[in-house]
């Protein structure tokens, strides 16, 4: 985040810069300029404005991190909280049935990597469980697979 100091300095060159524009300029040229003319402001504001935007992307993607308080199944590592189906929705994982596992397993087929073989374990774990009960959640297979259901 960028401190006091920088912004107030940022607002001060920006205000510089939009006395003098001309007309129509684009806002890329406009921000490339800004950049160019200020090398030394742009070296100290760099690490700070980097950081703030990593920061949005990873907080737009948080629900798929893993949850620190959900309930984990021995051997599977890192279990997102939410999942994506093909309709767009975005259950929780754990309030998920096999279908829906399924649909989550093919977006993630695109991408392959650790999280897939992780989504084709759990599947595996609760297709037999599904056979009876094609509803079940994976919270109700956790607790049977627990001995607490």
């Amino acid at each position: 985040m960028l401190t006091i100091a920088l912004k107030h300095e940022l607002e001060t060159v920006l205000e510089t810069i939009l006395i003098s524009v001309e007309p129509g300029i684009s806002i890329n040229k406009l921000a490339e300029h800004v950049y160019d003319s200020t090398p030394e402001l742009m070296e100290r504001i760099k690490r700070p404005l980097a950081i703030e935007r990593i920061r949005w992307m990873i907080n737009r993607r948080s629900e798929y991190l893993p949850s620190k308080d959900q309930l984990l199944f021995p051997g599977f590592p890192s279990l997102p909280v939410r999942i994506r189906l093909k309709n767009g929705k975005r259950p929780f994982l754990m309030q998920s049935n096999l279908e829906q596992l399924k649909q989550f397993r093919k977006i993630l087929m695109k991408r392959k990597g650790t999280r897939l073989k992780i989504v084709e374990r759990l599947i595996a774990l609760m297709e037999p469980y599904a056979v009876k009960q094609p509803s079940i959640t994976v919270t109700m297979v956790g607790l049977v697979e627990n001995g607490l259901h």
